[in-house]
């Protein structure tokens, strides 16, 4: 009971923070603050090591506020944007945030009803008779603007069913969807023409409801991640994919499969039926069941052997060995002679080795495709994280860095071969 009045305080705290910091007068950059409040989402319990990111990236610890489990609210955070102009690449894309609310605006008042709400929200983003960004919106097309409602129990992974003031938060964004349909086309739902338009132009309002009377909102373009998906993440409300399957009907060899799915949603690309994959470290099974989900073969590689309806599946191929000396184009090894679609590893290593692995795949371009966990005992290895990056980005490929809701102490990496060009705003530029 504390424990909730010290949260609901706390989120007072941050609404009437951001009240008074925009009641005072602001230096602006095309048209937006270049200092202003912005909340970023976590697993919780990993709030202490998203603020030690947010410090490498020039914000203050004292900006840095846990208003809620699994979220933050940060001002006074140098200002970036959330698309860079010339690459069409992320902003700020933390490896230990879910999702980011940048340039938040407060609305609401004693008494609010869910009608004054919606229309505050939508005058607060610019998008009111007369506002700032009205024919910047206009001209998107249809489709392109999500809206997510979110409350901060969802933020604690907490069933959307069961958390506080969701089913109020969404009728104040069904009230929003509905008034900017009157306006915008990006607000009505794209046809089958209009998806690729609706696609490259990606725009994001969310709505934090605080308490039933107040809340923080944010308008926000998105941008397309190399390996896939955006950020902030535009089909995944709070940046939390719903993973669980059904304990009998999907019975899985282990839990791990969730980290491997997250990644797959949040990229919005996964394995088909016509692909080819390596599970690396792959014992029980978890990784490999999930990719076989999807209809792909699989070569698996552990010293240990896999769950017993696994080993019997014509699709799977065991190799018993060492994850870390297999190369899929050696013969002799087990491996089929040829690069692969998708490399996946959930291997129990020191954080050096995953470097080293990637360096081995990436250079020799085994795979199109990896989603390998970096795994810590204490403290995140930042060290290891960038060289990973570096590793990747020196063979030509695309690299993301994750800790999703189901990682516990480790960071899940995703790579993908670039293509030769890339097309970012209509133009062509180099991809590898």
């Amino acid at each position: 009971m504390i424990r909730g009045c010290v949260l609901l305080a706390s989120l007072i705290q941050a609404l009437a923070a951001t009240q008074q910091q925009q009641r005072a007068p602001a230096r602006l950059c095309f048209g937006m603050p270049l200092l202003s409040s912005w909340f970023f989402s976590c697993r919780h319990t990993y709030e202490d090591v998203l603020i030690s990111e947010l410090r490498q990236h020039g914000a203050e610890r004292s900006s840095c506020k846990v208003v809620a489990p699994g979220l933050l609210q940060v001002q006074d955070l140098p200002d970036y944007t959330t698309q860079s102009a010339e690459t069409g690449a992320p902003g700020l894309d933390l490896t230990y945030a879910l999702q980011v609310l940048p340039h938040t605006h407060s609305i609401g008042k004693p008494g609010a009803s869910i009608n004054e709400l919606a229309d505050e929200a939508i005058i607060a983003v610019g998008l009111g008779e007369g506002g700032l960004r009205v024919e910047e919106i206009r001209g998107a097309p249809k489709g392109a603007l999500a809206i997510h409602a979110l409350v901060p129990d969802q933020f604690r992974g907490t069933p959307l069913a069961k958390a506080k003031m969701h089913r109020r938060c969404s009728t104040i964004v069904e009230k929003i969807g509905k008034k900017l349909k009157l306006t915008f086309p990006a607000a009505r739902r794209a046809g089958a023409g209009d998806a690729q338009s609706a696609v490259q132009g990606r725009l994001l309002m969310q709505v934090l409801l605080m308490d039933n009377e107040r809340a923080a909102v944010s308008l926000t373009r998105c941008a397309d991640a190399d390996v896939g998906g955006t950020w902030p993440c535009w089909h995944l409300p709070a940046g939390l994919a719903d993973v669980d399957l059904d304990k009998i009907t999907q019975p899985m060899p282990s839990s791990a499969y969730r980290k491997l799915e997250e990644a797959f949603r949040t990229m919005q690309i996964s394995p088909t039926a016509t692909d080819h994959c390596v599970d690396l470290g792959a014992s029980p099974g978890g990784w490999t069941k999930a990719l076989r989900r999807y209809g792909a073969s699989v070569t698996a590689v552990d010293r240990a052997e896999l769950n017993g309806e696994l080993m019997q599946d014509k699709l799977v191929t065991f190799v018993q060995g060492d994850a870390f000396a297999f190369s899929p184009l050696d013969t002799d090894g087990g491996g089929g002679g040829k690069a692969v679609d998708w490399m996946v590893s959930d291997v129990i290593a020191e954080p050096h080795r995953v470097p080293e692995l990637l360096e081995a795949w990436c250079q020799g371009k085994w795979a199109r495709r990896m989603v390998v966990t970096m795994k810590f005992k204490g403290d995140p290895d930042w060290e290891q994280l960038a060289r990973a990056g570096d590793v990747a980005a020196a063979a030509g490929y695309a690299y993301r860095s994750k800790h999703f809701f189901n990682n516990k102490n480790e960071v899940t990496l995703m790579l993908a071969q670039m293509p030769l060009v890339k097309i970012v705003g209509g133009s062509v530029i180099s991809g590898a």
